[in-house]
C-alpha cells in the first residue's frame, strides 16, 4: 500500500490499468512497474535512440559525449567496460555532422570515447583559428595618415595585362600585314609568268602567233621549217637592182 500510494504520473496509470486484487499486491505491482519501466525491456528501444543520435545544434562535444555514454550503458547493460566504451565511441563519431571532423577523429585512431572527444575539440578549435585567420587576410590593409593605400594584388595585374595585349594586337597586325604583302607578290609573280612573250612584232587577232608561211601557230614565218614558196621574176629584179 505505501508503494502504491507513492507512485506518480505514468507509474500510478499503470497501478489505475491493474486489476483490484493485483493492485494490493506487491508482486504483482513491482512486475507490471518493471515491465513498463525496467531497463531490460528498454534496451531495444535504447540502441535504435543510440543509433539515430545526431549531434544537436548548439550541442558542445563533452555534452554529446555525456549524452551517447548514457545511452549505451542503457542500451548495452550487461556489456563490459570496454565494449561499451568502444560502442559509445563509434556511436560519438557517428553522430557528428561534419565530415570532416569525422575523418580527423578516425586518423587520430582513438582508443576510448575520452580520445575521441579530445580530438573533436582539439580539430574544431584549429579550423576556428584558421578560419578567423582567413577572414583576418581578406580585410583591407589599413595604411598610415599620408601614404597611399596598397593596391590588391588584382588591381597592380591589370595593367600589365593591358599592356600585354596591346603588344600582341600589334604584332598579330604586323603578321597579318605581312602576310598580305607576301600574297600580292606572289600574285603578281604568277601573272607575270602566265603572259606569254612576244616575238617580233605584235599582231592582232588570229593571226599573232602565226607564221606567215605554212599559216600554223607556235612560231615565225623566218623559223619555219616548211620550204618557203618562190618569189615572183619581178620581185628578184627589183631586189638585184
Amino acid at each position: 500500500m505505501q508503494l502504491a500510494t507513492s507512485l506518480r504520473g505514468n507509474a500510478l496509470a499503470v497501478l489505475g490499468d491493474l486489476d483490484s486484487h493485483k493492485r494490493r499486491n506487491y508482486e504483482s505491482l513491482v512486475d507490471a512497474l518493471t515491465r513498463r519501466f525496467g531497463s531490460k525491456n528498454q534496451t531495444e528501444l535504447h540502441r535504435v535512440e543510440l543509433k539515430n543520435k545526431q549531434r544537436k545544434k548548439g550541442e558542445t562535444l563533452p555534452e554529446l559525449a555525456q549524452s551517447v555514454r548514457r545511452l549505451s550503458k542503457l542500451a548495452y547493460p550487461d556489456a563490459k567496460n570496454d565494449l561499451q566504451e568502444t560502442l559509445a565511441r563509434d556511436h560519438f563519431i557517428d553522430a557528428l555532422a561534419d565530415s570532416d571532423l569525422r575523418w580527423g577523429i578516425y586518423q587520430s585512431r582513438p582508443r576510448c570515447l575520452n580520445d575521441a572527444v579530445k580530438t573533436a575539440i582539439e580539430f574544431e578549435a584549429f579550423r576556428k583559428a584558421e578560419n578567423q585567420r582567413n577572414i583576418n587576410k581578406g580585410k583591407f590593409v589599413r595604411t598610415v595618415s599620408g601614404l597611399p593605400r596598397e593596391k590588391s594584388p588584382e588591381k597592380q595585374v591589370e595593367p600589365i595585362a593591358e599592356n600585354f595585349k596591346h603588344v600582341v594586337e600589334t604584332m598579330m597586325g604586323a603578321i597579318k600585314q605581312g602576310f598580305e604583302n607576301i600574297q600580292k607578290d606572289i600574285g603578281k609573280a604568277n601573272a607575270a609568268d602566265k603572259k606569254p612573250a612576244r616575238k617580233g612584232r605584235a599582231r592582232k587577232g588570229d593571226d599573232y602567233d602565226k607564221c606567215y608561211n605554212c599559216k600554223e601557230t607556235g612560231h615565225f614565218a623566218r623559223d619555219c621549217p616548211k620550204p618557203k614558196p618562190e618569189e615572183p621574176a619581178a620581185s628578184k629584179t627589183v631586189q638585184e637592182n
